[in-house]
């Protein structure tokens, strides 16, 4: 569907191409204005030139590359997934947390208590806060299953629109940023399958029932007060740390793409090699040296 938008007879790849067409026209004119007034020899006028093929054929083979791209991530995380808990549905370890946290039952055992009326109390609040926790964990699920899917849907046709501003170093900012915004949802794919797929092999381990994206069968009522206050515990603590796993991804993938210390924002992309223009310039001028170099020797 993404790339029925990127065709070429849509509205929005006509807007793109008179935004290309423009930021070409001014970078050569300043090609042109760099050689005639200020100079600087033929180099100027052949970079640009290099530069502007480079962005075409870019342009014309965005919606190929991006898909190509997505389709190696997803299928990293799938193959991931498959191995670890069997199955490749994106949404079913989310779906088999989600089962799991409603087929647990509760019930209350009479011993040790002050009087019924306290055993109520007890029973509502443990509930109420399981209940919370069970329903973060799920929540959390469906957003690390859903997110790198929207991170890429919105970042595919955004980066095409940001192509023609690589004319210009300055600009080029503008797709630097896009670029981590991409590289993100990819490798977000991957870790986030991971880390469900690791999450669904310890409820499946501690509740003793096998991995479905159906809704499994099997769960023994969990005790609430007396002597399952144990099952109690475990599960918060399984909740919590599942939590905290699936809070971290985004930090995780934050390490990857910005090349940084693990957690740190601040790496600024050290991954790009410091950024697209700055590989476009080397490449162009690495291009413009050859060709200058073999003209010298004739």
């Amino acid at each position: 569907m993404l790339n029925t938008v990127l065709a070429g007879g849509s509205i929005f790849t006509k807007h793109v191409g008179v935004i290309f067409a423009a930021m070409m026209a001014l970078a050569l004119i300043l090609a042109i204005y760099k050689y005639v007034i200020l100079n600087k020899g033929i180099g100027v006028i052949l970079e640009f030139v290099f530069r502007a093929l480079i962005l075409t054929l870019v342009l014309s083979t965005f919606g190929s590359i991006t898909s190509m791209i997505w389709g190696w991530g997803n299928g990293v995380g799938s193959a991931m997934q498959d191995a670890m808990i069997g199955g490749t549905g994106m949404m079913a370890p989310a779906k088999f947390i989600w089962h799991v946290s409603t087929l647990i039952e509760f019930t209350t055992v009479d011993g040790n208590l002050i009087t019924n009326a306290v055993n109520i109390i007890v029973s509502i609040v443990i509930w109420f806060i399981l209940m919370v926790i069970l329903l973060i964990v799920t929540v959390l699920s469906y957003i690390a299953a859903v997110w790198p899917i929207l991170a890429y849907a919105i970042a595919k046709p955004i980066g095409y629109f940001l192509i023609p501003f690589l004319f210009f170093e300055k600009t080029s900012e503008l797709f630097d940023g896009w670029l981590r915004l991409f590289l993100h949802a990819v490798f977000y794919c991957i870790v986030s399958r991971v880390v469900l797929s690791v999450i669904v092999m310890v409820f499946s381990a501690y509740f003793q029932i096998g991995y479905s994206p159906s809704l499994p069968v099997g769960l023994k009522p969990i005790v609430l007060v007396g002597a399952g206050l144990f099952d109690i515990i475990a599960i918060i603590v399984i909740c919590l740390v599942s939590i905290l796993a699936l809070l971290g991804i985004n930090s995780m993938v934050a390490a990857i793409v910005n090349g940084s210390a693990f957690g740190n924002y601040g790496g600024g992309g050290r991954v790009l090699g410091g950024g697209t223009s700055k590989m476009l310039n080397a490449g162009t001028s690495k291009m413009v040296g050859m060709v200058v170099e073999r003209m010298g020797r004739k």
